[in-house]
């Protein structure tokens, strides 16, 4: 026995020296680490931390929530945070199983909390607050592994949007004429609200200096990034550090989070605008005649309308009418009886409105009146912000100051009272038009808070408004009418982008939207009649036949520009809306009302786990009940056709009945003809 412990006691020293030898080491790698300032000696310990769904590995720099062992979302954290935190804030918080907050020394904190509702959908509010401004919090949101919705209105609007590619600039709507490098990639409508097919939305909080990135560089990343030092639109007279807020929720699939996050981010519309606007066509001057509008063209366009026997919900006489920009009187030049005029279109019942904008000429009367120029923006040293638009200098209205909005909703009720209006359309008011050089009489953190308060003034105007901006105001009984695709076969910004930007619109919050002339807008100028070219006339016929399933109809170049045929398909489409569409779309009303729904929602609204239908780009439904496919190419009598699964269609055109679920490919469609189909046993 004795020869055996010698062995075991000498194994046993061995261990001892080892195990010393081992401490040590793990001693001086600290020390190393420590002193070398690289890593905080906890470090070591903390590198993963885990709330719920989510888990923050700080090795990697990367949060990822997963349910289930499935992962549905991966984010990337700024460079500066790539080592780790102290574990907890406040002791306090280790007892919160929904909480975690993490601490870096002289960077900042990160809060997570989550909340669970209904045992369906989980949310976590993370917000990350910056210790010093030199710190900007940056998440980027893997767009891999589903198809993303939602945003802003784009030049180039894509469905789903993962394809698009916008460098990091200030998140604030813009007239999407910019050079898009530094600014205006974001068009007039904005929201910060995505939605995913995987059944993820993110909302982030207004309070925010929010820049955006979507696939710039290599990677495939929805940026989000809080930032005052690197922009010149958010202002921050208190010199605060920069907050990210934002609140990441996942539900089953993509339809039950919008419905969800819809109702916790936006207001609920208060009321439906003017129905009869998507009765009968809306017919407008601007896309016809441009600037160059005048009493005998306007009376010319209304004796064709009777002529052709065209109903009308709405006369819009556009840009070019005034004596000078905001002046808020026609010019006696070009109308030179126009009471007499309005008063005709008066007793034929028509509706007219007029354009205004959100700024006034400096040689205008109306700017004179004023004096001290305190009912406008001003610029450094408090001198008068002006700048050019049309080839005029103009100042833009402080509508956040009360006597300011007072002077100018007096003009333009005075201006209805006049000539008899019956409402005003509003264009323009994106925040693009001011920056940190402009002063207001309250300060606007978010300068899309500036959209806001235009159309909370719009409003007051009557249900026949219509607006061509929005941010947070989808409670508004207001039409939201999309910029003017080009007239052109493009899918960046012709008529193929038509329904990926009616659909954005839509998933936002603004159902009532009016899509834009028929036709589109027309880029070529005759130097001669300063008039735009006609659009080629079967884009022509094929954007006219879509339009009639959309709210509204707007016309601005006429079929009788064409020739008869073109007219007999317009009257025959016009009397389809009224009959067939309209009243689809008024129950579909009832639910924005009650909902927030839209009138025209995306293919995957009735088939959210269909991966086909979740692509569709090219087709819509009207409610819940009618399918359109139309044509969005030129040179083109066939397309193929996909029909979403769980339902049965029957085909409006042939009469036969398909299994959803298919694709009928090589579908033939003449030039009259729009291929649609109803969804049997729905529930409308």
């Amino acid at each position: 026995m004795n020869l055996m412990k010698a062995p075991r006691r000498k194994i046993i020293r061995l261990l001892k020296i080892i195990s010393a030898i081992f401490i040590l080491f793990i001693i001086i790698f600290f020390l190393r680490g420590a002193f070398s300032q690289k890593k905080n000696v906890l470090d070591y310990f903390y590198s993963t931390f885990q709330v719920g769904d989510f888990e923050l590995d700080c090795s990697t720099g990367i949060y990822t929530l997963t349910n289930k062992g499935e992962k549905y979302l991966s984010v990337s954290l700024p460079i500066d945070v790539q080592k780790g935190p102290h574990p907890v804030c406040n002791p306090s918080d280790s007892k919160d199983k929904h909480k975690l907050c993490l601490e870096w020394d002289s960077i900042g904190k990160l809060e997570v909390i989550e909340a669970i509702h209904d045992d369906i959908v989980r949310c976590y509010n993370i917000v990350w607050t910056s210790k010093t401004p030199k710190f900007s919090p940056f998440d980027c949101f893997s767009l891999s592994g589903g198809h993303w919705y939602g945003g802003s209105a784009l030049k180039s609007q894509q469905w789903p949007l993962e394809e698009v590619s916008i460098k990091l600039q200030p998140y604030i709507s813009a007239t999407l004429t910019g050079d898009y490098e530094t600014i205006g990639a974001f068009g007039p409508m904005i929201e910060r609200y995505w939605i995913n097919s995987q059944g993820v939305g993110l909302f982030v909080d207004n309070s925010v200096p929010l820049q955006v990135s979507i696939n710039h560089g290599e990677e495939r990343y929805l940026c989000l990034k809080s930032d005052y030092t690197n922009s010149n639109v958010y202002p921050n007279p208190e010199n605060n550090p920069p907050v990210l807020k934002y609140t990441v929720c996942k539900a089953p699939d993509v339809m039950q989070v919008h419905k969800f996050l819809f109702k916790k981010s936006f207001d609920l519309p208060l009321d439906m605008p003017d129905a009869n606007i998507m009765r009968y066509p809306k017919w407008s001057t601007f896309s016809r005649f441009q600037q160059n509008v005048s009493q005998s063209k306007v009376l010319m366009l209304v004796n064709n309308i009777k002529k052709y026997k065209f109903p009308i919900s709405q006369l819009d006489i556009e840009e070019g009418y005034e004596r000078g920009i905001g002046d808020f009187h026609f010019n006696d030049k070009l109308f030179r009886n126009s009471h007499q005029m309005i008063g005709e279109f008066k007793e034929a019942k028509y509706k007219v409105i007029t354009s205004v904008n959100p700024f006034v000429d400096n040689n205008s009367v109306s700017f004179m009146e004023v004096g001290s120029h305190k009912y406008f923006m001003k610029g450094d040293n408090q001198q008068l912000f002006n700048f050019s638009f049309r080839n005029k200098t103009v100042s833009l209205v402080d509508f956040t100051n009360p006597e300011a909005l007072k002077w100018f909703k007096t003009k333009l009720d005075a201006l209805k009272t006049e000539y008899l209006m019956d409402s005003f359309k509003f264009n323009f008011g994106e925040a693009s038009f001011i920056s940190t050089a402009t002063h207001s009489s309250s300060i606007l953190h978010n300068p899309c808070e500036f959209t806001t308060k235009y159309v909370e003034l719009a409003h007051t105007f009557g249900k026949q408004v219509i607006v061509t901006a929005a941010h947070q105001t989808q409670k508004y009984p207001v039409y939201v009418e999309i910029a003017a695709r080009s007239s052109t076969w493009s899918s960046v910004d012709g008529l193929p982008s038509l329904i990926p930007t009616v659909l954005t619109y839509g998933i936002l919050g603004y159902p009532f939207v009016i899509p834009g002339p028929i036709g589109g807008f027309s880029q070529s100028i005759n130097e001669t009649t300063g008039i735009p070219s006609l659009p080629d006339r079967e884009l022509y016929i094929r954007w006219l036949t879509m339009s009639a399933y959309f709210p509204v109809m707007q016309f601005s170049v006429a079929p009788w520009q064409y020739d008869e045929e073109v007219v007999k398909i317009a009257q025959d489409f016009v009397r389809i809306h009224e009959t067939k569409v309209l009243p689809v779309l008024l129950l579909a009303a009832k639910e924005s009302l009650s909902y927030g729904y839209p009138l025209i929602r995306p293919v995957w609204w009735i088939a959210p786990e269909d991966s086909t239908a979740l692509r569709i780009d090219c087709e819509f439904l009207v409610a819940d009940v009618l399918l359109v496919a139309p044509v969005l190419y030129s040179d083109s009598t066939q397309r193929d056709i996909y029909l979403p699964q769980g339902s049965e269609w029957e085909d409006q055109l042939r009469g036969k009945h398909y299994k959803g679920g298919q694709w009928l490919t090589g579908y033939n469609v003449k030039l009259d003809e729009i291929p649609t189909f109803f969804r049997l046993k729905s529930p409308i």
